[in-house]
């Protein structure tokens, strides 16, 4: 999927949406050495996830990225812990 650091006006409380997902964006410079999430940004997205009926989740993307993914997604561990089950379940 691809991420963009412009923001959509049509979210609400969220950089992005998908027809699932519902998120905050977040965009790394490429000297950035460690980075962290501030309650009020998951806050907000799950008042927007909820808003809309979707899955609240955060994107990272790291600018320059060398020796790792450049796009990174977190989400809730509940959602993850199904979507992992169902990856199981199709194997």
């Amino acid at each position: 999927m691809p991420w963009s650091s412009r923001h959509d006006p049509t979210t609400a409380c969220g950089d992005l949406s998908t027809p699932e997902l519902h998120i905050e964006h977040k965009r790394i410079e490429p000297d950035t050495k460690s980075i962290g999430v501030k309650r009020e940004w998951l806050q907000k997205v799950t008042v927007g996830a909820k808003r809309t009926m979707k899955v609240p989740a955060m994107a990272f993307h790291f600018e320059g990225a060398r020796g790792h993914a450049e796009d990174w997604l977190m989400l809730p561990m509940e959602v993850a812990e199904r979507f992992l089950a169902a990856l199981r379940e199709d194997d």
